[in-house]
C-alpha cells in the first residue's frame, strides 16, 4: 500500500478548508451587519431626541418672546400713566 493521498482526499480536504473560511465570512458579515443596524437605531433615537429638543427649545423661545412683549407693554403703559400729570 502506499502512503500517498488520493486525489479524492485532497479535493475533500480543500472542499472543507473552502467551506470553513467561507462560513467564518459569513459569520463575520452578519456580526458586521448586527453592529451597523445597533449604529443605526442608536442613531435614530440620538436624532428623534434632537428633534424633540429643539422643538421643545423652539416653544420656550416663543414663550420667553410673548412674556417680554407682555411686560414690555405693561411697562409702556405703567410709563405712560406716570407720566400724565392728572
Amino acid at each position: 500500500m502506499s502512503t500517498a493521498h488520493q486525489p479524492e482526499d485532497t479535493d475533500n480536504q480543500a472542499f472543507a478548508l473552502v467551506r470553513e473560511i467561507s462560513l467564518d465570512s459569513i459569520r463575520e458579515i452578519d456580526r458586521v451587519i448586527d453592529d451597523l443596524k445597533k449604529l443605526r437605531d442608536k442613531l435614530e433615537n440620538e436624532s428623534n431626541r434632537i428633534q424633540a429638543d429643539i422643538a421643545g427649545y423652539s416653544s420656550l423661545n416663543l414663550s420667553a418672546v410673548q412674556l417680554t412683549k407682555i411686560v414690555s407693554d405693561s411697562v409702556s403703559h405703567v410709563k405712560g400713566t406716570s407720566d400724565d400729570p392728572s
